[in-house]
């Protein structure tokens, strides 16, 4: 059975974690299908290959250029609630 800490993080028993290959910091991607929750691994390599086809033969963004991308994003809705 799995809890949730007080930071809203999953824990796992040790069990779960060793047949799963489950280790700290993992990011699994989980699922529900037949009333059954799947938890699959994943990685930083296979999630930028998901969006490759949005970049249009351009590298993938750098972390510092997609917080940069957000907060523009976010001062536009601002300024779209306050009317300006």
């Amino acid at each position: 059975m799995r809890e949730t800490s007080s930071k809203k993080q999953e824990i796992s028993s040790q069990s779960v974690c060793k047949t799963s290959s489950l280790k700290a910091g993992n990011h699994p991607e989980k699922f529900e299908r037949d009333n059954v929750t799947h938890v699959v691994e994943t990685n930083d390599d296979n999630l930028s290959g998901k969006f490759h086809h949005l970049l249009n033969g351009q590298s993938f963004p750098s972390h510092d250029a997609i917080n940069e991308a957000l907060k523009k994003r976010a001062a536009r809705k601002f300024a779209s609630v306050l009317g300006d």
